[in-house]
């Protein structure tokens, strides 16, 4: 990104960079490279501005992967289908990420262990774009032989999965900000290792954040139980996400 900025003011061509994920304060440089920086929300805005940012570079224009979902949610019903998952189930939606793969393997093993008695929840696991199937052998051999209701995927769109599911759970992926938006209810498993890790949506009340398996165990079940009560709160905390 910054390359091809720095090429254009170079040439005398302006330049436009989009956000495509969630950003991290802790990460991002002080400098907009572009001559406009276009940003999903004023939260995003305002965390620029903090690092020496200057306004008058960066445009707050929402996002249009989730303005569709903003307006109308889509039919869960033919992705549920295409999953073999039956109207009476539950689906439980998982999806890892690219690093610390010990860290999927814990977070996934408790997850399954917490829903191994509710024949009712179907899970679905869905990796990282830069994993591949073969790292998860083992656990998809486990998971066979413990007779889990439960399937990896790999090549399938997470936005539908996300629009789909009852409850998504991560650790601190991006899909987790995909789940607000869509209004999905979501756990995040935040290991030690990234409990600071500075992302706008970690930081919303929507997203209820496990710090321990058996609090990460307990947490699911809660929200897989018909909880009504759970949902509402969700969705207040969602929309003042979604204001800033």
């Amino acid at each position: 990104g910054p390359l091809f900025c720095e090429t254009g003011k170079c040439h005398g061509i302006k330049t436009l960079a989009l956000q495509n994920a969630a950003l991290s304060f802790l990460s991002l440089p002080t400098m907009i490279f572009a001559h406009k920086f276009a940003v999903a929300s004023q939260k995003q805005l305002n965390g620029l501005i903090r690092l020496g940012a200057d306004p008058e570079q960066i445009a707050v224009t929402g996002h249009p992967l989730y303005d569709p979902y903003l307006k109308e949610r889509r039919d869960p019903k033919p992705i549920r289908e295409s999953l073999d998952i039956k109207p009476e189930q539950k689906f439980l939606l998982l999806t890892t990420q690219h690093t610390r793969h010990e860290e999927n393997i814990e977070f996934i093993e408790a997850a399954l262990a917490a829903v191994a008695s509710m024949r009712n929840v179907k899970t679905i696991i869905k990796l990282h774009p830069r994993e591949q199937p073969a790292e998860y052998g083992a656990l998809a051999d486990q998971i066979e032989a413990q007779n889990h209701c439960a399937e990896i995927v790999h090549h399938r769109d997470v936005v539908e999965l996300i629009s789909a599911a009852d409850l998504m759970i991560s650790r601190f992926s991006t899909t987790i900000q995909s789940a607000l938006m869509i209004g999905t209810p979501v756990v995040a498993y935040v290991s030690s290792s990234y409990r600071d890790y500075d992302t706008d949506y970690l930081a919303s009340p929507a997203v209820i954040k496990a710090t321990d398996l058996e609090m990460f165990k307990k947490t699911i079940l809660e929200h897989l139980s018909e909880n009504q009560a759970l949902y509402n709160e969700f969705m207040k905390n969602r929309a003042q996400y979604l204001e800033q």
